[in-house]
Order: structure tokens, then C-alpha cells, then sequence
């Protein structure tokens, strides 16, 4: 049976791959226990148990590659608009409530149920201190040349 030159590199690679294969696995074999060693000295390290390791197997065998994910609480939205006769409040977000959209129909606009900035944010807002007066430049100037020519 003559065999082309290219049919017998093809055989002769295949020949290479199933040695190297072995090597590989022997390798891995070898190197198998002492990634065993590691790993239980780390679970001890850390306090790992085997119903952790199983609780981090998914039902179908699978191991997660992502944790879970975080549930974070949401955070209640501040009160933006009051009405003033019943007291009712609403926060800006979806739709406008009843109390709101009656006072439009009416003829108010919405800002005059808006809240100060001071109730938006449980702030207390100082006032500003009082403006300096700029310095008239041309008065010290004339102020100076009277001290220098009286010296």
C-alpha cells in the first residue's frame, strides 16, 4: 500500500499528539496531589467546608462562574411636592397624583407645591454673610499720597 508524503506526516502528528497527550497526563497526574495538598490546606485556612463546596455547585453539576448576584435595598425617594391644605405628599417620580393634577386643571402650576431646598434635604441653610464693600482704589490712593506728603 503506497501512502502519500502528506498522509504520513499527517499519521506521524497524530502519533505526537497521543504521546503528548500521555506526558500531559501523567503531568497532571503527578501534580494532582499537590494541588489536593493546596486546596485542603486552603479550605482549612479559610473555614471551608465540603456543604460549602456543594452549595457552590449549581443543580445541574455545574460550578458558577459568577457569584450570586447582591440584592441591594432600595432607597426611598425624598418628598418633592406637599399639598399645604391636606398635607399630602409626592415625590416627582411616575405619575402625578390626584391632589397635583386637580390644582393644574385649576390653574395652579406644580412649582407652587415644590418644597424648599431646606425640607427637600433635612438641611439648614445659613444665610450668606453680609457683602463686603470693594475698595474704592482711587480713594487709598489719595489717602496715601496725603500721609506721604504730610510726612
Amino acid at each position: 500500500m503506497n501512502t502519500s508524503p502528506s498522509r504520513r506526516r499527517f499519521t506521524a502528528l497524530l502519533e505526537q499528539i497521543s504521546v503528548l497527550e500521555k506526558k500531559a497526563q501523567s503531568l497532571q497526574g503527578a501534580q494532582r496531589d499537590t494541588v489536593i495538598e493546596k486546596i485542603v490546606y486552603q479550605m482549612d485556612e479559610y473555614g471551608i467546608t465540603l456543604e460549602d463546596l456543594e452549595r457552590a455547585v449549581s443543580p445541574q453539576g455545574q460550578w458558577r462562574t459568577k457569584p450570586p448576584p447582591v440584592v441591594r435595598a432600595r432607597k426611598a425617594a425624598s418628598i418633592k411636592y406637599r399639598d399645604p391644605e391636606t398635607g399630602l405628599t409626592w415625590t416627582g417620580q411616575g405619575r402625578a397624583p390626584n391632589w397635583i393634577t386637580a390644582a393644574e386643571a385649576a390653574g395652579q402650576k406644580r412649582d407652587d407645591f415644590l418644597l424648599p431646598v431646606t425640607q427637600l434635604f433635612g438641611i439648614e441653610v445659613k444665610a450668606a454673610p453680609p457683602r463686603k464693600e470693594s475698595l474704592d482704589m482711587s480713594a487709598l490712593s489719595r489717602a496715601l499720597q496725603e500721609i506721604d506728603s504730610k510726612s
